[in-house]
């Protein structure tokens, strides 16, 4: 979670998109994945992104997600699971999380992306050592999809650990 940057904003300014993930999803999340029996750490971006991928890679993570809500223009809706596009584990990865996501939420699915080495937010996925995704929860900018967000943040929270674990026993 960067500190610097609150990322998107609701259409009323008053959600913001690190601040949702930190505080409603994460918790959640490790509390999840943690009773699955999983050992969860949380890498904060403290100053420039490019020190990212060293900080977590010195964990030496058996995967990777990055928390996030899309914003485009108030109407567009749904989720995404990006990864990077020469990655096997990864694309697999962004399945097993996209499809749990997707039924727990009951937003639009707009499918898993590969991500190439121009695109945003490439270089976490392409730096990180372990399997990496991004998942776009849904678009904060649309009041229904963050109503949605709101009301189902504990069974997202689940789906995504359910996931994470699938993952980690086809991998690990």
């Amino acid at each position: 979670f960067p500190s610097h940057d609150t990322g998107a904003l609701s259409s009323d300014g008053k959600t913001k998109e690190h601040e949702w993930n930190r505080d409603f999803l994460y918790p959640l999340l490790e509390k999840e994945l943690q009773n699955l029996g999983h050992q969860v750490v949380k890498v904060i971006q403290k100053t420039h992104f490019g020190e990212l991928p060293n900080m977590i890679n010195a964990h030496i993570p058996d995967a990777i997600i990055s928390l996030h809500l899309n914003a485009f223009n108030g109407s567009a809706t749904g989720t995404e699971t990006l990864y990077y596009e020469t990655s096997r584990k990864s694309k697999r990865y962004a399945q097993l999380v996209q499809e749990r996501a997707v039924k727990a939420l009951k937003l639009a699915n707009r499918g898993i992306k590969p991500l190439s080495q121009g695109d945003r937010g490439n270089a976490l996925c392409r730096l990180t050592n372990a399997p990496c995704v991004i998942l776009e929860s849904g678009f904060i900018d649309n009041d229904k999809d963050l109503a949605t967000l709101n009301k189902k943040v504990a069974k997202l929270a689940k789906a995504v650990a359910d996931g994470i674990n699938e993952f980690l026993k086809e991998t690990c």
